[in-house]
């Protein structure tokens, strides 16, 4: 049993020694002193203290493999901690992406507008548009220039899972308008009409919808539907990005 126990120690401590950089040659030199002796070295005082000696050494070697063992997971632990970090930050920014609602979403594409536009009507008469955020950037200010009609402003906002406007219009009503973005990509929020104030009554003169068009980064259409005593007519401005 003894010469078997020496044997384990010198193929632990070989082992160690060579895989985790811990061990002692004094094992080495203890269990072959042992193991050239035979069984009955146990029974001297210095085969006795020989195997006290290997059994520490044996302890003691386990334990250091332990410790290396233990620092090789803490640092396969951090490893993997710092993958599940970065895993869940930018799987959370996906989600969020995801989770963007159509309205959003839409406003989103309209706070792109920011800046000045210019272009013509459906007749060919020129006109321009300014756009600009207000109240830290919840509000789209549009401003349709003095020329084809007096000046005109036109707030847009979000209101929970719709976009709503209102038109401040020549005509001395202020129409509100909704839209309710489709899921995906926003190329076209159509404007449906809502109420309005100042307005005398349902057959009055009034913006009633209006379509805007997201041809690319740089150019737009929009389509403005008047509405009167039941009969509609339709203006479009084209308009390409001034600045």
């Amino acid at each position: 049993m003894q010469v078997g126990l020496a044997r384990a120690a010198l193929y632990l401590t070989v082992s160690v020694r060579f895989k985790h950089g811990v061990g002692s040659g004094s094992v080495l030199r203890a269990a072959k002193s042992w193991i050239a002796h035979g069984p009955d070295y146990t029974s001297t005082a210095e085969g006795s203290d020989t195997l006290q000696f290997l059994s520490w050494r044996c302890m003691s070697v386990l334990l250091r493999l332990l410790w290396v063992t233990r620092k090789e997971e803490v640092k396969t632990m951090r490893r993997l901690t710092g993958l599940l970090v970065l895993s869940m930050t930018f799987g959370g920014l996906a989600v969020g992406a995801e989770l963007q609602s159509p309205a959003q979403a839409g406003f989103e594409t309209l706070k792109t507008l920011v800046g000045s536009w210019e272009g013509k009507t459906t007749d060919g008469r020129p006109v321009t548009v300014s756009y600009k955020l207000v109240s830290a950037g919840s509000a789209l200010v549009e401003t349709i220039g003095p020329g084809v009609e007096p000046e005109m402003v036109t707030v847009y906002h979000q209101d929970g899972g719709r976009l709503l406007l209102t038109h401040y219009c020549a005509a001395q009503n202020q129409p509100r308008m909704a839209s309710t973005p489709s899921a995906g990509d926003i190329r076209e929020l159509t404007f449906s009409f809502l109420d309005a104030t100042n307005l005398a009554g349902p057959d009055a003169g009034h913006m009633h919808k209006v379509v805007l068009t997201f041809d690319d980064g740089n150019h737009i259409t929009q389509q403005w539907t008047w509405r009167e005593k039941g009969q509609e007519k339709v203006e479009t401005f084209r308009l390409a990005r001034k600045n």
